[in-house]
């Protein structure tokens, strides 16, 4: 009976001196022993009053890393120092305080993997992980900035004119029949929607945007070149005196190509057999599509062994015939390098002296 009223008195001054909490389900009542602060986690060391067991349980994380500091429950988040941390918790209930996220310079959040282009497109921020770490990593930008997008070297894009969509390729306007009194759209002339446009890097030490082209409908056209952009309907990208591009209407007489004393139309293709190539007409231009020995075909800028021990390169230009061993037909026709040959070789095998031979 003694022992009983003892283990009473202790448990009323226990629950005096201690505050009861409960956990997530409020189903199991505990005594806090002690509270602490580490790794920016706050703990709580408390006991089970009917088990009278104790354990460490993690409340959430301070982000201040101080006993008195503001508390962030799991799932909540906080801006500080340039970065936003997150309180998280894992499978196994582990719960962390980690930088999950970037602010850039206008404090607009950056997800892992975003990046901002900064000083009109000079200079890129990126969020991303380094060593284990996530950090706000800012490099100079290489190549062309236009319209919010960077451009690498010889990359191409549009400069768009007004609102036209690639479906509207010509200028249209009105006009009344004659004989119905009905108004029509008549075909004008071809629409400009917009300049062709490639980032290029003269001299390896800066890059520039240059013009290239023009735009029709969906047809980027180099300056000079022609495209068919309706059936029988070819028109030419040109370059103006005052430095912008028109395009304007062309005959297909005008894209034909001069062979010799022959013309050939646009999309001709035909086999030169003394040059072993295969040629096509295309924007007026001969144009060398392949090389032909025999039956075979072989693409531009692939080396070839031939049967008599020869490497043949098909050259964009001059085929190359390459050969460690004489030719049987090798004959020079160089009149100064034969002259250079047979005074060397006079020189060699002569029996006069070398001061006869300068004299």
């Amino acid at each position: 009976m003694k022992l009983h009223l003892i283990l009473s008195a202790f448990a009323s001054v226990l629950a005096a001196e201690t505050l009861e909490i409960f956990s997530k389900n409020l189903s199991m009542p505990y005594v806090v022993k002690k509270t602490w602060v580490d790794n920016f986690i706050k703990f709580n060391h408390v006991m089970e009053t009917k088990s009278l067991r104790t354990r460490i349980v993690a409340l959430g994380c301070v982000p201040s890393n101080q006993p008195d500091g503001r508390l962030l429950n799991v799932g909540e988040a906080t801006r500080q120092h340039e970065f936003i941390f997150s309180c998280q918790q894992d499978a196994h209930g582990v719960i962390s305080y980690d930088a999950t996220a970037c602010i850039d310079p206008l404090g607009n959040e950056m997800k892992i993997g975003d990046s901002r282009r900064l000083s009109n497109g000079t200079v890129i921020m990126h969020c991303a992980i380094s060593g284990g770490v996530l950090k706000k990593v800012v490099e100079k930008a290489s190549g062309c900035f236009f319209n919010n997008t960077l451009y690498g070297e010889d990359e191409t894009w549009v400069e768009q004119i007004g609102e036209d969509s690639e479906e509207q390729v010509f200028m249209f306007r009105e006009t009344t029949r004659p004989k119905l009194g009905r108004r029509q759209a008549v075909f004008v002339e071809p629409k400009l929607r917009g300049r062709l446009m490639q980032c290029f890097r003269p001299h390896y030490n800066f890059f520039e945007s240059q013009l290239i082209g023009c735009v029709v409908g969906k047809f980027g056209i180099r300056i000079d070149e022609y495209a068919q952009i309706e059936p029988g309907v070819f028109v030419k990208c040109f370059e103006k005196e005052s430095g912008g591009v028109g395009i304007k209407i062309i005959d297909r007489d005008e894209l034909s190509c001069k062979m010799g004393n022959s013309t050939v139309p646009e999309g001709y293709v035909w086999i030169d057999t003394p040059r072993a190539a295969e040629f096509t007409c295309s924007s007026g231009n001969v144009v060398k599509k392949s090389c032909v020995l025999g039956s075979e075909r072989i693409p531009l800028g692939k080396e070839v062994r031939l049967k008599n021990e020869c490497v043949f390169v098909c050259h964009p230009g001059t085929n190359l015939y390459m050969c460690d061993k004489m030719l049987t037909d090798s004959i020079v026709i160089d009149e100064d390098l034969t002259g250079a040959k047979s005074q060397r070789w006079d020189f060699i095998n002569s029996k006069r002296t070398f001061n006869e031979i300068l004299s």
